[in-house]
């Protein structure tokens, strides 16, 4: 049994590992990761979960959109597409997080988006901003190393 737990903790660690190479490449049109950093669009997407975001060319009411608002382009937004208007020949959409009481108050241009949420897991953000940090990383390295970590030797000849 306790094997099984190891092994599950060095998936979990190599799945981690993963989603922190990719999301850093600068590929556009690539799928994004995000660690969802509010409870703002709880309970259909809760805080600490990895969200996977893809561009398309159309969105619609109701798609999830993870967004820069460019004035404050450091941080993404993930909020429900409520609205979508039309202005000078130009859509907008508006957007709201599920636990929030009103909807944003910057209508969304098309060139903001970043994507739409296809795929969300919840809690493992929370490792892998853990991972993020030097303490964390090596946290996490003590425990592979505490748990018994035997590299796989082949004898040569």
């Amino acid at each position: 049994m306790q094997k099984i737990f190891y092994y599950l903790f060095i998936i979990l660690i190599l799945f981690v590992a993963v989603f922190l190479l990719i999301s850093i490449l600068p590929i556009t049109g690539n799928y994004k990761f995000y660690v969802v950093q509010s409870g703002s669009m709880s309970p259909e997407i809760s805080k600490g979960s990895i969200i996977m975001i893809k561009p398309f060319e159309n969105y619609e009411i109701n798609n999830i959109i993870s967004f820069y608002i460019l004035e404050k382009k450091y941080m993404p937004m993930t909020h429900r597409i409520v609205n979508k208007i039309e202005k000078n020949n130009q859509s907008f959409f508006i957007t709201k997080g599920d636990a929030n009481d009103a909807p944003d108050s910057h209508e969304v241009e098309k060139n903001e988006i970043i994507g739409k949420v296809i795929f969300k897991i919840p809690y493992i953000g929370y490792v892998i901003d853990a991972a993020r940090t030097p303490i964390g990383f090596c946290f996490i390295f003590l425990i592979i190393v505490g748990t018994g970590f035997k590299p796989v030797r082949f004898k040569s000849g």
